[in-house]
């Protein structure tokens, strides 16, 4: 088991990228809405968005490929290779996200659902943690 020490430190830095993830795809859902001024975003909040996403999407495409992770993403790894759908088709979906991030064009829905449900799947993880953490 994780010591205290080490679960309260996985928690914290698991709520900083959930917070990152989630406030980078509004940045990116707000401005394909045409909505960046009601949120109080601007251009720069989409480039550092889709900047952040593509970084996290090649990351976790990476780690995906590895027999063995030694990250933090280690427990998402695990939920993908355990969801209904196949790793291999993960890794479809995160190359077109990817690549769609690298435009300027707003992402297809295909690529914010994939984005939403890797984010989910990391809320998921959070929550457990972070109750895991409460109960000790």
């Amino acid at each position: 088991m994780r010591s205290l020490g080490a679960l309260s430190g996985s928690v914290e830095r698991g709520g900083q990228r959930l917070e990152r993830l989630n406030d980078a795809l509004l940045a990116v859902q707000a401005d394909a809405a045409g909505k960046l001024d009601v949120l109080g975003l601007d251009s720069t909040d989409v480039v550092r968005g889709r900047k952040s996403l593509s970084g996290f999407v090649t990351t976790l495409q990476r780690e995906l490929e590895l027999p063995v992770s030694s990250s933090e993403l280690q427990p998402l790894i695990n939920r993908l290779k355990r969801s209904s759908q196949a790793v291999q088709d993960w890794q479809e979906d995160l190359t077109q996200t990817r690549r769609e991030l690298g435009e300027s064009r707003p992402l297809s829905p295909s690529a914010t659902a994939t984005l939403s449900k890797v984010i989910h799947l990391l809320d998921e993880e959070f929550a457990e943690d972070l109750q895991r953490l409460r109960t000790r």
